[in-house]
């Protein structure tokens, strides 16, 4: 009778500790998932943050490279015109 109960004890206390431990495991995933996510929200927004400032960024270089574009436009048009000025070799040619 007596190692019977000590087997009982033992039998509870081993039941015990398991499902301490299944809890406290369970509490401390949870207590991962719930860092990790907000980590990952934090990261999220970082990069976020990021990506937008480089958009901004490119959107700005697009504005002058398009300024430069015209205005180097502008000065090929107007060599165009100078250079209309003069003789052609053809023309030059048909005249001397």
């Amino acid at each position: 009778m007596k190692r019977r109960g000590i087997i009982s004890l033992f039998a509870a206390a081993v039941i015990t500790a398991t499902t301490g431990s299944l809890y406290s495991c369970k509490d401390y995933d949870d207590e991962m998932y719930t860092e990790l996510s907000g980590q990952l929200i934090d990261q999220n927004t970082s990069l976020n943050d990021a990506i937008n400032a480089q958009k901004d960024a490119l959107e700005q270089l697009k504005g002058e490279l398009q300024a430069s574009k015209q205005e180097c436009q502008d000065k090929l048009n107007a060599l165009k015109l100078e250079l209309d000025k003069y003789l052609t070799k053809e023309e030059a040619n048909q005249k001397f």
